[in-house]
Parts: C-alpha cells; sequence; structure tokens
C-alpha cells in the first residue's frame, strides 16, 4: 500500500487521532521525565518500536524483526529464524497486514518502564484483529517488544 492510499483512508485519520490520544494519555499517565527522556518521546519510540518490527515483518528481514524484540523474547527463540518461524505459524495478520492504527498505550508499571501498546490491524483478507503489545524499556533507554497477544476484533469501532 502506498503512502498517499495510506495518508488519505478512514484509518489514516484514525491513526492520526490515535496517536493525538496516545501523547496526550502518556502525558497523563506517566510519571515525570526519565532520563530516556519526556513522555511524549516514549510514546513515539515506544509507536517506532512496534512500526519498525512491523515494517521488519512485511519485507520478511527476519533479523531487523528480531533486532526489536526483549532480551527475555530473544533467549526463548534463540535466533531470527526461530522467532520469524514463529511469527509465520501463529501471527499471519501482523506479519501480512493491509492496515495498522495504533491505539491508546498504558503504563503498567510504577517507573513506566513497560508499556501496553494495542493496535488495530486489518488483514489482507479484511479481518480485524486487535494485538496488544508488551513493550519494555531496558537500562532506562531502549524500548522493545517483550511479547504481543492478538484476538479477533468485530471491526465496527477499534477507538
Amino acid at each position: 500500500m502506498t503512502r498517499d492510499l495510506i495518508n488519505s483512508s478512514p484509518i489514516a485519520a484514525c491513526t492520526r487521532r490515535s496517536f493525538g490520544c496516545l501523547v496526550a494519555v502518556s502525558l497523563i499517565a506517566q510519571a515525570p521525565a526519565h532520563a530516556a527522556g519526556s513522555p511524549e518521546l516514549d510514546a513515539i519510540a515506544v509507536r517506532k518500536v512496534i512500526e519498525g518490527q512491523l515494517k521488519a515483518f512485511a519485507a520478511d528481514n527476519a533479523a531487523l524483526a528480531f533486532s526489536f524484540a526483549s532480551p527475555s523474547i530473544k533467549a526463548q527463540f534463540v535466533d531470527a529464524n526461530n522467532f520469524m518461524a514463529m511469527v509465520r505459524r501463529g501471527y499471519p495478520m501482523i506479519l501480512r497486514h493491509a492496515s495498522v492504527s495504533f491505539l491508546q498505550a498504558r503504563a503498567i508499571d510504577v517507573d513506566n518502564n513497560s508499556v501496553s501498546q494495542s493496535v488495530h490491524l486489518i488483514d489482507r483478507a479484511g479481518g480485524h484483529w486487535r494485538a496488544t503489545y508488551l513493550v519494555e524499556r531496558l537500562s532506562g533507554v531502549k524500548w522493545t517488544i517483550g511479547g504481543c497477544v492478538v484476538a479477533p476484533e468485530s471491526g465496527k469501532s477499534f477507538i
């Protein structure tokens, strides 16, 4: 899908609204800025990590997709090929999605080192999915993906 199609679609409008809400919720929900940066920068960084992995999946770049994983995920799958095989088997809607919209993120620990980030996906067959990512900050700086749970959605309302 080209950038023009993405930017002109109703999904893109929802994505922009969702991103604005994501930043607002981050400002309210998170404590004062840590060494890693401000809440706005954290919200952007979390989104970029997920977007980066989604782009790597779409390009079949196992090594790059695996680079976004947390140390615990890397230990579980050992290498990028094992990780990509698991994604191909269990998460085809993430691997080959048609569109993606970010929903509101939530800080899930006191130190704001873990965020739950939900993403609405539409697969290439038109199915609607909600992927909820656990994104963890390492050493107070780098964000990594510590897990993802995917469930079908009705597609009627996702914001």
